[in-house]
């Protein structure tokens, strides 16, 4: 994976890229984003690696869990 998209807010403007490095750099720094892996449940289950820092949501139950994600920093998908 070269990017991960990104949205600094809960409305569905144009997402930006983030390079694997630059979101790297920021781990374990108070900048660092929160980061949510949305793959299918399966796939998640299937794969002995896991995204650093990362939590997995349902993505077919976005609309339920869109409304808690934190305004005061950045989410990255």
């Amino acid at each position: 994976m070269d990017t991960v998209r990104s949205s600094a807010s809960v409305s569905y403007s144009l997402p930006r890229l983030v390079s694997v490095d630059s979101l790297r750099a920021t781990t374990g720094r108070s900048c660092h984003p929160l980061v949510i892996d949305v793959r299918h449940q399966q796939a998640f289950d299937a794969d002995t690696h896991l995204i650093a820092s990362a939590t997995w949501r349902d993505p077919y139950q976005v609309a339920d869990w869109t409304k808690y994600l934190p305004r005061h920093q950045p989410v990255v998908v």
